[in-house]
């Protein structure tokens, strides 16, 4: 994150500064001949938990943005998405060693985010949002992605998920960064229905019965956690939290609560009929914008640990026009 300029008038956009850092809160010279500014270097860490022996190890390392980790269905690799330096996003799988990282999208110009495996880990579900905003599909065997939806966006369409027969697709429909409805979607005809209750990050269980979501209160991180069954408008309220998601075998359900941490939250898990709700770890320091994390079959945890580093304040001459 850097600073530009454009004109007041209008015009092409230009950058002020070439840092090694991220440069915000600028104030400029009431003579206009200096710039104030912050400056930071923060740093993502993709990490894997262990949360009995509450061992932690690194996987990989950047000062790029680096975020929405997935554990595929066999547990053996980790896929998510990362900024370049060009301002383009891509998609990448790594190994639970931190070997054999494999970049998957190398489009110039390109904005992938948020991947998603498939129940068998033969493809994955993304989000791209340039060039042609749209939901896609890309087989990890080789060759190009494909859409399946057009016009979907983040500011739109939120957190899809497809189910493990890979016809039905179930999201949070977005007005002006509100959550507005639930949809399900048929991939086939294109047919939505809504869902009986608005939930924001909604999930399929493994055998597409029920979605799991939580309705969120008054635009805070806190919630309230349901299980809704598909075709049906009667939801059960499970716990108060956030972000959840299913065990691998759909007896439990994991989910955040931001407890005491102003730099992160604690993960609890609850079982599916309400009992043995129990903290797991806490996940901390977090990336304040999106608190994302998944837990394996053996139980690991990954999420993306975010070393904010040292603020500081630079001063800089600025030209003369």
């Amino acid at each position: 994150m850097t600073l530009w300029k454009v004109p007041a008038s209008g015009g092409s956009v230009e950058p002020v500064l070439a840092s090694a850092g991220e440069d915000t809160d600028p104030e400029i010279s009431r003579d206009g001949s200096k710039l104030i500014y912050t400056h930071v270097r923060q740093t993502f860490v993709l990490t894997v938990l262990d949360p009995v022996s509450r061992q932690s190890r690194e996987l990989r390392k950047t000062r790029e943005i680096l975020a929405g980790p997935l554990f595929s269905s066999s547990g053996e690799k980790i896929a998510f998405f990362s900024h370049q330096s060009d301002g383009d996003v891509h998609l990448y799988t790594i190994g639970l060693d931190g070997k054999n990282l494999q970049r998957l999208t190398w489009a110039k110009g390109e904005r992938n985010t948020f991947p998603r495996w498939s129940a068998d880990g033969t493809f994955l579900y993304f989000n791209q949002s340039r060039p042609a905003p749209s939901l896609r599909k890309l087989l990890l065997s080789g060759g190009p992605s494909s859409e399946l939806v057009s016009g979907w966006t983040w500011e739109t369409h939120r957190e899809a998920h497809i189910d493990s027969s890979n016809s039905l697709i179930v999201c949070t429909r977005m007005d002006n960064n509100l959550p507005v409805s639930t949809i399900i979607r048929d991939i086939q005809s294109g047919r939505e229905v809504n869902l009986g209750r608005v939930l924001v990050s909604p999930r399929w269980s493994n055998d597409g019965k029920f979605v799991l979501g939580f309705q969120r209160v008054e635009r805070s991180r806190a919630g309230q956690i349901y299980i809704c069954p598909r075709g049906s408008d009667v939801c059960e309220k499970l716990t108060d939290g956030y972000n959840p998601s299913w065990s691998k075998d759909n007896s439990a359900v994991f989910f955040l609560r931001t407890g005491e941490f102003s730099d992160g939250a604690e993960l609890w898990t609850i079982s599916r009929t309400g009992r043995d709700e129990r903290r797991v770890a806490n996940l901390r320091p977090m990336y304040p914008i999106t608190h994302r994390y998944d837990v394996s079959t053996r139980g690991e945890i990954t999420y993306v640990r975010f070393d904010a580093g040292e603020h500081e304040l630079w001063l800089t001459d600025l030209p003369r026009n």
